[in-house]
């Protein structure tokens, strides 16, 4: 079997490999690996080499603007795959991704419940999948609430630490800075809050700051972090699932599974001030 990640070095793609190598080693699976680092051209040949090596399956997250035309020209000869984390918008695959819309409505709601007005969005780009399923649930929050979502407060960036550290100094330098903020994922969000405390906010009191998924390292920080977070082992067992499944029929429906996520609350985020 053959799985593509984005960027290995992010733990929650780490903890998720790991569920998905158990669930194939039960089955007598060997498994290759492929770090896109978000390179299409890198993820194009690695399935052309699976191709080659009469692999059973791929496990794929799309990298960064992938079409689907990137899979359609390698649909005749492609073992079946299964996307993970991420969709591709236009092409029938089976996919299973977090149910970003209601962790993007989940954490807003919840700030807003919390009188916070001005709230960022930081990490993600448009051309990936989850990042404009947790901008619709964010909006969702906003129009039930009857608040306008200020679209300036929507920092894209590439979802790696660095990128969040950066962007701290970008969020507090707009006009009417935001209060709170919520991060596209859980590295992204680590260094956002880095960033942040550089520039002397502090977590929690008067800077409220949410993260989603929920690796271990968001609740080994001061504060720890509150995120919407996710069971990263019963996702991969799922993935595992429907991949055997499409292999045993390769001509049934495809479908899309969501994930669900729940709102884990720490000292992180508290009432606006």
């Amino acid at each position: 079997m053959g799985i593509v990640l984005n960027n290995v070095s992010d733990p929650s793609f780490s903890e998720l490999l790991g569920s998905i190598e158990g669930e194939l080693a039960k089955e007598g699976k060997t498994v290759f690996l492929c770090n896109t680092d978000e390179k299409v051209e890198r993820q194009s040949e690695f399935i052309r080499k699976m191709s080659e090596y009469n692999a059973d399956g791929i496990v794929l997250v799309p990298a960064m603007g992938t079409q689907a035309t990137d899979l359609e020209e390698m649909k005749k000869f492609s073992p079946p795959i299964v996307c993970v984390s991420r969709e591709i918008s236009g092409y029938p695959i089976d996919s299973v991704v977090v149910d970003e819309t209601l962790a993007g409505y989940t954490a807003a709601k919840h700030l807003l419940n919390l009188g916070h007005r001005r709230i960022a969005a930081v990490g993600g780009t448009v051309n990936i999948s989850p990042f404009n399923r947790r901008m619709k649930g964010i909006r969702q929050a906003f129009d039930e609430a009857g608040q306008e979502f200020d679209r300036a407060l929507v920092f894209e960036c590439r979802p790696v630490r660095a990128q969040g550290y950066e962007a701290a100094a970008r969020i507090l330098d707009v006009e009417d800075p935001p209060t709170a903020a919520i991060g596209y994922n859980a590295i992204v969000t680590l260094g956002l809050k880095a960033g942040l405390q550089r520039l002397g906010k502090k977590i929690g009191e008067d800077f409220s700051l949410i993260a989603n998924e929920g690796i271990d390292e968001l609740q080994h920080t001061n504060p720890p972090l509150s995120t919407t977070s996710i069971d990263l082992q019963e996702m991969g067992r799922v993935v595992i699932q429907h991949l055997l499944s499409r292999i045993s029929d390769p001509t049934a429906p495809t479908k899309l599974t969501l994930v669900p996520t729940e709102l884990i609350l720490t000292d992180s985020v508290s009432s606006h001030r």
